[in-house]
Protein backbone atom coordinates (compact mmCIF):
# COMPACT_ATOMS: atom_id res chain seq x y z
CA UNK A 1 0.00 0.00 0.00
CA UNK A 2 3.14 2.49 1.09
CA UNK A 3 4.57 1.66 -2.36
CA UNK A 4 2.09 1.86 -4.62
CA UNK A 5 0.42 5.25 -3.37
CA UNK A 6 4.07 6.76 -1.85
CA UNK A 7 3.42 6.74 1.38
CA UNK A 8 6.42 7.27 3.60
CA UNK A 9 7.28 4.81 6.00
CA UNK A 10 6.77 7.03 9.15
CA UNK A 11 3.41 7.82 7.77
CA UNK A 12 2.27 3.99 7.08
CA UNK A 13 3.29 3.70 11.07
CA UNK A 14 1.45 6.96 11.97
CA UNK A 15 -1.57 5.51 10.15
CA UNK A 16 -1.38 1.99 11.68
CA UNK A 17 -1.51 3.88 15.42
CA UNK A 18 -4.41 5.85 14.39
CA UNK A 19 -6.31 2.97 13.36
CA UNK A 20 -5.98 1.18 16.58
CA UNK A 21 -6.44 4.96 18.23
CA UNK A 22 -9.34 5.05 16.85
CA UNK A 23 -11.06 1.76 17.73
CA UNK A 24 -10.00 2.22 21.03
CA UNK A 25 -12.03 5.85 21.56
CA UNK A 26 -14.96 4.10 20.00
CA UNK A 27 -13.99 1.24 22.68
CA UNK A 28 -13.77 3.72 25.69
CA UNK A 29 -17.47 5.04 24.70
CA UNK A 30 -18.87 1.43 24.21
CA UNK A 31 -19.61 0.13 27.66
CA UNK A 32 -19.68 -3.73 26.03
CA UNK A 33 -16.39 -3.48 24.88
CA UNK A 34 -13.83 -5.38 26.87
CA UNK A 35 -11.24 -2.80 26.44
CA UNK A 36 -13.87 0.16 28.09
CA UNK A 37 -12.11 0.61 30.74
CA UNK A 38 -8.69 0.83 29.55
CA UNK A 39 -9.59 4.33 27.91
CA UNK A 40 -8.12 5.62 25.12
CA UNK A 41 -4.10 5.69 23.96
CA UNK A 42 -4.26 9.00 24.97
CA UNK A 43 -5.32 8.36 28.47
CA UNK A 44 -2.86 5.50 28.29
CA UNK A 45 0.07 7.35 27.35
CA UNK A 46 -0.70 10.23 30.00
CA UNK A 47 -0.37 7.72 32.47
CA UNK A 48 2.76 6.63 31.39
CA UNK A 49 4.22 9.57 31.61
CA UNK A 50 3.97 10.66 27.69
CA UNK A 51 2.86 14.04 26.39
CA UNK A 52 2.19 12.49 22.94
CA UNK A 53 0.43 9.17 22.55
CA UNK A 54 2.06 8.43 19.28
CA UNK A 55 5.47 8.97 20.68
CA UNK A 56 4.29 6.72 23.20
CA UNK A 57 2.88 4.36 20.65
CA UNK A 58 6.43 4.13 19.26
CA UNK A 59 8.52 4.10 22.34
CA UNK A 60 6.87 1.02 24.04
CA UNK A 61 5.24 -1.22 21.40
CA UNK A 62 7.81 -2.84 19.44
CA UNK A 63 7.29 -3.72 16.05
CA UNK A 64 6.54 -7.71 15.50
CA UNK A 65 6.16 -7.74 11.78
CA UNK A 66 6.39 -3.60 10.03
CA UNK A 67 4.15 -1.74 10.39
CA UNK A 68 2.43 -3.77 13.03
CA UNK A 69 3.14 -3.19 16.81
CA UNK A 70 2.45 -4.88 19.52
CA UNK A 71 -0.85 -3.29 20.13
CA UNK A 72 -1.89 -3.78 16.81
CA UNK A 73 -2.94 -7.24 17.29
CA UNK A 74 -6.19 -8.50 18.26
CA UNK A 75 -7.03 -11.29 21.26
CA UNK A 76 -9.09 -14.22 20.52
CA UNK A 77 -12.60 -14.16 22.60
CA UNK A 78 -15.19 -16.81 23.56
CA UNK A 79 -18.68 -14.80 22.14
CA UNK A 80 -21.73 -15.35 20.72
CA UNK A 81 -24.23 -13.48 18.31
CA UNK A 82 -27.89 -13.97 17.70
CA UNK A 83 -30.14 -12.30 15.53
CA UNK A 84 -33.71 -12.67 13.45
CA UNK A 85 -33.51 -12.42 9.88
CA UNK A 86 -37.42 -12.38 8.81
CA UNK A 87 -40.29 -11.31 6.18
CA UNK A 88 -40.88 -7.38 7.36
CA UNK A 89 -44.45 -8.16 7.84
CA UNK A 90 -43.19 -10.76 10.46
CA UNK A 91 -40.53 -8.23 11.94
CA UNK A 92 -42.87 -6.07 13.50
CA UNK A 93 -44.29 -8.92 15.67
CA UNK A 94 -40.96 -9.83 17.29
CA UNK A 95 -39.78 -5.61 18.34
CA UNK A 96 -42.06 -2.39 17.97
CA UNK A 97 -38.84 -0.58 16.84
CA UNK A 98 -38.11 -0.27 13.00
CA UNK A 99 -36.92 -3.60 11.83
CA UNK A 100 -33.97 -2.60 9.67
CA UNK A 101 -33.87 -4.39 5.85
CA UNK A 102 -31.71 -6.58 4.42
CA UNK A 103 -31.50 -4.17 0.99
CA UNK A 104 -28.33 -6.65 -0.80
CA UNK A 105 -25.94 -9.73 0.27
CA UNK A 106 -23.35 -11.14 -1.79
CA UNK A 107 -20.91 -13.87 -1.23
CA UNK A 108 -17.90 -15.15 -2.51
CA UNK A 109 -14.70 -17.61 -2.39
CA UNK A 110 -11.74 -18.34 -4.34
CA UNK A 111 -8.53 -20.92 -3.39
CA UNK A 112 -5.76 -20.26 -1.86
CA UNK A 113 -3.25 -18.17 -2.91
CA UNK A 114 -6.73 -15.78 -2.78
CA UNK A 115 -4.95 -12.72 -4.64
CA UNK A 116 -2.44 -11.94 -7.18
CA UNK A 117 -2.24 -7.87 -6.66
CA UNK A 118 -2.70 -7.60 -2.46
CA UNK A 119 -4.52 -4.70 -2.77
CA UNK A 120 -7.32 -6.56 -5.14
CA UNK A 121 -9.23 -9.53 -3.79
CA UNK A 122 -11.26 -10.76 -6.59
CA UNK A 123 -13.33 -12.55 -3.83
CA UNK A 124 -14.08 -9.45 -2.11
CA UNK A 125 -14.63 -7.80 -5.52
CA UNK A 126 -17.47 -9.81 -6.34
CA UNK A 127 -19.48 -9.71 -3.01
CA UNK A 128 -19.00 -5.95 -2.96
CA UNK A 129 -20.25 -5.52 -6.82
CA UNK A 130 -23.03 -8.61 -6.18
CA UNK A 131 -24.36 -6.90 -2.62
CA UNK A 132 -24.74 -3.29 -4.27
CA UNK A 133 -26.44 -4.77 -7.73
CA UNK A 134 -28.78 -6.23 -5.40
CA UNK A 135 -29.63 -3.10 -3.39
CA UNK A 136 -29.61 -0.95 -6.31
CA UNK A 137 -27.20 1.31 -4.77
CA UNK A 138 -23.68 3.08 -5.59
CA UNK A 139 -20.64 2.95 -2.83
CA UNK A 140 -21.38 7.10 -3.17
CA UNK A 141 -24.57 6.52 -1.17
CA UNK A 142 -22.69 4.31 1.57
CA UNK A 143 -23.07 6.26 5.39
CA UNK A 144 -21.41 3.64 7.28
CA UNK A 145 -18.60 1.12 6.62
CA UNK A 146 -17.93 -2.03 8.89
CA UNK A 147 -14.95 -4.10 8.05
CA UNK A 148 -13.40 -7.40 9.23
CA UNK A 149 -10.82 -5.36 10.97
CA UNK A 150 -8.43 -8.69 12.25
CA UNK A 151 -5.85 -6.62 10.21
CA UNK A 152 -5.95 -3.01 10.59
CA UNK A 153 -4.19 -2.08 7.05
CA UNK A 154 -6.27 -4.79 5.04
CA UNK A 155 -9.45 -3.98 6.37
CA UNK A 156 -9.77 -0.37 7.18
CA UNK A 157 -7.19 0.62 3.93
CA UNK A 158 -7.35 -2.04 1.31
CA UNK A 159 -10.62 -3.29 2.09
CA UNK A 160 -12.57 -0.03 2.04
CA UNK A 161 -10.51 1.01 -0.92
CA UNK A 162 -12.01 -2.08 -2.76
CA UNK A 163 -15.94 -1.23 -1.83
CA UNK A 164 -15.79 1.94 -3.07
CA UNK A 165 -16.56 3.72 0.26
CA UNK A 166 -13.05 5.71 -0.21
CA UNK A 167 -11.09 6.49 -3.84
CA UNK A 168 -8.10 4.28 -4.13
CA UNK A 169 -5.04 5.41 -2.27
CA UNK A 170 -7.00 8.27 -0.53
CA UNK A 171 -8.49 5.94 3.07
CA UNK A 172 -5.13 6.58 4.69
CA UNK A 173 -5.80 9.94 4.56
CA UNK A 174 -9.16 9.67 5.45
CA UNK A 175 -7.64 8.11 8.65
CA UNK A 176 -5.15 10.74 9.70
CA UNK A 177 -7.93 13.01 8.88
CA UNK A 178 -10.53 11.64 11.51
CA UNK A 179 -13.11 10.88 9.16
CA UNK A 180 -13.79 7.59 10.06
CA UNK A 181 -14.07 8.56 14.06
CA UNK A 182 -18.05 8.24 14.67
CA UNK A 183 -17.99 12.21 14.86
CA UNK A 184 -16.82 12.00 10.74
CA UNK A 185 -18.22 12.02 7.37
CA UNK A 186 -17.11 8.33 6.64
CA UNK A 187 -17.62 6.43 10.11
CA UNK A 188 -16.17 2.97 10.05
CA UNK A 189 -16.08 0.02 12.81
CA UNK A 190 -17.78 2.59 15.52
CA UNK A 191 -18.03 -0.25 18.35
CA UNK A 192 -14.65 -0.28 18.49
CA UNK A 193 -14.54 -3.72 16.11
CA UNK A 194 -12.51 -6.69 17.17
CA UNK A 195 -9.89 -4.73 18.53
CA UNK A 196 -12.01 -3.85 21.27
CA UNK A 197 -13.69 -6.75 21.89
CA UNK A 198 -11.06 -9.38 20.83
CA UNK A 199 -12.01 -11.98 17.46
CA UNK A 200 -14.66 -14.44 18.55
CA UNK A 201 -14.81 -15.27 14.79
CA UNK A 202 -18.45 -16.07 14.05
CA UNK A 203 -19.87 -14.25 16.73
CA UNK A 204 -17.64 -11.17 15.82
CA UNK A 205 -20.07 -10.57 12.51
CA UNK A 206 -23.22 -10.67 14.65
CA UNK A 207 -21.52 -7.86 17.18
CA UNK A 208 -20.57 -5.43 14.45
CA UNK A 209 -24.50 -6.22 13.00
CA UNK A 210 -25.49 -5.08 16.24
CA UNK A 211 -23.72 -2.05 16.33
CA UNK A 212 -25.32 -0.74 12.56
CA UNK A 213 -28.96 -1.55 13.77
CA UNK A 214 -28.28 0.48 16.80
CA UNK A 215 -26.61 3.41 14.80
CA UNK A 216 -29.18 3.17 12.63
CA UNK A 217 -31.56 3.45 15.55
CA UNK A 218 -29.92 6.46 17.40
CA UNK A 219 -29.02 4.50 20.21
CA UNK A 220 -25.19 4.26 20.10
CA UNK A 221 -24.87 6.38 23.37
CA UNK A 222 -21.81 8.52 23.16
CA UNK A 223 -20.50 7.21 19.81
CA UNK A 224 -23.52 7.99 17.70
CA UNK A 225 -22.46 9.09 14.30
CA UNK A 226 -22.92 12.63 13.49
CA UNK A 227 -24.90 11.88 9.86
CA UNK A 228 -28.00 10.55 9.63
CA UNK A 229 -27.67 6.85 8.30
CA UNK A 230 -29.67 5.29 5.51
CA UNK A 231 -27.52 2.93 4.31
CA UNK A 232 -24.41 0.48 6.08
CA UNK A 233 -22.40 -2.09 4.72
CA UNK A 234 -21.47 -5.18 6.79
CA UNK A 235 -18.15 -6.45 5.19
CA UNK A 236 -16.62 -10.32 6.70
CA UNK A 237 -14.42 -12.89 5.55
CA UNK A 238 -13.29 -16.36 6.74
CA UNK A 239 -10.15 -18.08 5.85
CA UNK A 240 -9.67 -19.87 3.10
CA UNK A 241 -11.03 -17.96 1.65
CA UNK A 242 -14.52 -16.26 1.43
CA UNK A 243 -16.11 -13.20 1.56
CA UNK A 244 -19.48 -11.68 2.46
CA UNK A 245 -21.29 -8.20 2.23
CA UNK A 246 -24.79 -7.15 3.13
CA UNK A 247 -26.14 -4.14 2.42
CA UNK A 248 -29.12 -2.33 5.30
CA UNK A 249 -30.51 0.34 5.21
CA UNK A 250 -32.78 2.16 7.48
CA UNK A 251 -36.71 2.54 6.63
Amino acid sequence: YARRYNVPIDKMDEVEFKIRSNDRLHSSLNPRATLHEQGTFEQEAKKAGYKDALEYWKKTNPISTWPVRAKSFLTPADGASAYIVCAPEIAKSFTDKDPIDILGWGWSTTNSPFFSDPLRWTAHEKAFNDAYKMAKITPKEIDYMSTHSCSATMAELATCEQSGYFEKGEAWKGILDGRTLYSGDKPMNTSGSRHAFGHAWTASAGAELYEIVKQFRGEAGKRQVKNDMDVAVLQNEGALFHAAVSVLGRR
